[in-house]
């Protein structure tokens, strides 16, 4: 298959006190007089892909993407001006990521399958406007919270005869360093964590409990204003229950 599109997002980004806005020529935004700061993101995505089925024991997915964003928001650190600290936060004028996904699923015997998968990202910034807060030198870094590498895998057992109905599955999910700031002097550390499952099926009925971040492992995605850390869910278990009509 292939595909080709374009997109229009607004910006949700509104006046907030301690902040410095910029904008794609660099000037400083005071705001609408509705609150809204930023022009809205536009772009366009391409994407090719396949699938493929090598035997009824074994199936894959490949896909490559190509994506161009104009008029994103970064933040740009912080700055002191007359003695008051602030943060800023500019809208870059181009960034473009592309990558490669991969992902399979194998039953190695009737009752054994396994799913696993890996993404490629590397997205950068093309274009970055010269302000006094921040230059043109961070065209060409990595886009900050964007990992160039992702995997997970899972292996699913579902039991016969007086255990039918059972199902249990062990997996993981990994993701590669990734950038906090757009000047890439922050990086958050690559994590892998593992989870768990069990389910049990009977008439319309589906009982599952999912055990997640097993090994309770604290890791971080996610920064407000690059200082802020913000850490994932740690170790945690969800119970559901599916009646199908």
């Amino acid at each position: 298959y292939a595909s080709a599109s374009s997109f229009f997002k607004p910006t949700r980004t509104a006046v907030s006190d301690g902040y410095i806005y910029i904008d794609s020529d660099g000037k400083r935004l005071s705001g609408d007089k509705d609150g809204s700061i930023f022009k809205p993101i536009s772009g366009h995505q391409f994407e090719i892909g396949t699938h493929i089925t090598f035997s009824d024991r074994l199936q894959a997915d490949f896909s490559a993407f190509y994506i161009v964003k104009n008029n994103m928001v970064q933040s740009l650190g912080k700055t002191t001006i007359d003695g008051t600290d602030y943060n800023v936060s500019g809208q870059v004028g181009r960034a473009d990521s592309k990558g490669l996904e991969l992902s399979f699923t194998a039953v190695p015997f009737r009752q054994l399958t396994l799913d696993a998968g890996y993404s490629l990202t590397i997205a950068k910034l093309r274009e970055f406007s010269y302000t006094e807060y921040a230059s043109n030198t961070q065209a060409g870094n990595y886009l900050q919270h964007a990992p160039k590498h992702t995997a997970y895998g899972w292996a699913f057992y579902d039991f016969a005869h007086a255990l039918k109905g059972l199902k249990l599955g062990v997996g993981f999910n990994s993701t590669s360093k990734v950038y906090v700031n757009a000047a890439n002097t922050m990086t958050f550390d690559p994590y892998a964590v593992a989870n768990a499952m069990v389910s049990y099926s009977f008439k319309n009925w589906r009982l599952q409990l999912n055990a997640n971040n097993i090994f309770d492992k604290t890791y971080y995605m996610y920064a407000v204003s690059t200082t802020g850390y913000v850490p994932e869910e740690g170790r945690n278990v969800r119970f559901s229950a599916t009646f199908n009509l």
